[in-house]
């Protein structure tokens, strides 16, 4: 069934989303809404030196957009910036062109191949990417 859209995988990560809640003390905030299917995401981050030391979201998808932002928050707390920059052209990149990335220590972020297909999903998958790179920005 990995090759389902919407395989079990993929499913238990839409419905275990972690950091649920912004954070009232964050460095930075940003609401992204997908124009296509309408998915909304509100992120709140902070950041301790290098790091992302904190993470909370509030968001309203559909699975796939879901099973993102459930991966994007099992990784961001810990990552730098700059990887989950780098992590978002990966993504945009395999939805393109349907190859794999060497995702490293990202490699569950390749249960979202199967949506490659699916060209007006694309925005819900990328959507709490592109909230966390607007929180970047003001980070600057």
């Amino acid at each position: 069934m990995r090759n389902s859209i919407y395989s079990l995988e993929l499913l238990a990560l839409a419905g275990n989303i972690s950091h649920i809640g912004l954070l009232p003390d964050a460095d930075a905030r940003s609401s992204k809404q997908s124009k296509i299917c309408g998915s909304v995401i509100s992120v709140s981050l902070k950041k301790q030196g290098e790091l992302i030391s904190a993470y909370g979201q509030e968001i309203s998808a559909c699975a796939l957009g879901q099973a993102s932002a459930a991966l994007l928050a099992k990784y961001i707390i810990g990552s730098k910036p700059q990887e989950i920059v780098t992590l978002h052209q990966q993504l945009s990149q395999m939805l393109a062109t349907k190859i794999q990335p060497d995702w490293g220590r990202f490699d569950e972020f390749s249960i979202l191949h199967s949506a490659c297909d699916y060209k007006p999903r694309f925005g819900a998958i990328l959507l709490p990417f592109l909230a966390c790179l607007d929180c970047f920005e003001q980070l600057q």
